[in-house]
């Protein structure tokens, strides 16, 4: 088979096409630092990336909901500590109170104390998060207890956040569980107080001792679990921190160039254009004087 001039240049065509459109391709990698330009680059790799991405996508929605829950559980927390600060002072001047050295009117002085006591009892159970009232379960929008009846307004609702796949958690905590005892709530119970002290009714007073050691107990229940709550939220931040680092991990191998590879594929190229042009001016000028000849 004679091998002609024209078939010589095809051939030479072909190969700088081959080579220019292998250092456009990389070069176009070298700019969007991408390994796959459109989806049919590699399916199966686009199609692995989108599933990281979501995996991102849900983690990041999961902190968000974390973090929110975190902020309310906090706040509630704090709340709860007042209300146990607020509870040892009302047992401890009704322990004064059941003293015999006391007289009425020193009981008297004692129930003003108690009222005061029972009334800002009363507003951090009508406490506000973000325009909410966060003890009146899904009744956000109702105050949790009468101001003057003492009687619990909201539900036993439970306001779940998702943390992860399948799993959530409790960011609320109702005023029955945080401000009752036995179907009393703890401003009714101060409020009781304050009767059997103006009425300077000792056996009333030393009988209410044990309403308030309940009432005790039971925020220290619930603070207890507020904590158990904030611990789980922030070793599930944790692990979504953890779990997210993995998936970009794996992004950027799916999806990034191997900078050093690329670039070195670029040399490789030019290399191979710069012989390809040397040998085709070579071979077309040979081709040349064969012509003349």
């Amino acid at each position: 088979m004679r091998i002609t001039s024209f078939m010589i240049f095809d051939q030479l065509t072909r190969s700088l096409q081959r080579n220019l459109e292998k250092t456009s391709v990389a070069n176009a990698k070298l700019a969007s630092q991408k390994k796959m330009d459109k989806p049919s680059d590699d399916v199966i790799a686009v199609m692995r990336a989108m599933d990281y991405k979501l995996n991102i996508n849900f983690n990041e929605q999961y902190k968000r909901n974390i973090n929110e829950g975190i902020n309310q559980l906090e706040f509630t927390e704090k709340i709860m500590n007042s209300v146990s600060e607020s509870l040892m002072r009302a047992k401890e001047l009704t322990l004064s109170a059941a003293s015999g050295a006391l007289n009425e009117n020193d009981r008297m002085t004692i129930a003003k104390e108690i009222a005061h006591i029972r009334d800002h009892l009363l507003n951090l159970s009508n406490t506000r998060f973000r325009g909410r009232y966060i003890f009146s379960g899904f009744k956000t929008e109702t105050p949790s207890f009468d101001s003057t009846t003492f009687v619990y307004n909201g539900d036993n609702g439970k306001i779940n956040i998702p943390i992860d796949k399948g799993t959530s958690v409790p960011i609320n905590v109702s005023g029955i569980e945080a401000f009752t005892y036995g179907g009393i709530s703890f401003a009714k119970i101060l409020d009781d107080i304050r009767v059997a002290l103006e009425s300077n009714d000792k056996s009333a007073i030393i009988s209410s001792l044990s309403y308030l050691d309940n009432a005790i107990n039971q925020v220290v229940d619930v603070t207890t679990d507020i904590g158990a709550r904030l611990n789980r939220l922030d070793d599930q931040l944790s692990r979504l921190d953890d779990s997210t680092i993995n998936f970009r991990s794996l992004l950027s191998e799916t999806e990034d160039i191997d900078l050093t590879e690329v670039v070195s594929e670029i040399v490789r190229a030019q290399t191979a254009l710069e012989s390809l042009r040397a040998s085709s001016a070579r071979i077309l000028s040979q081709s040349l004087m064969d012509f003349l000849k």
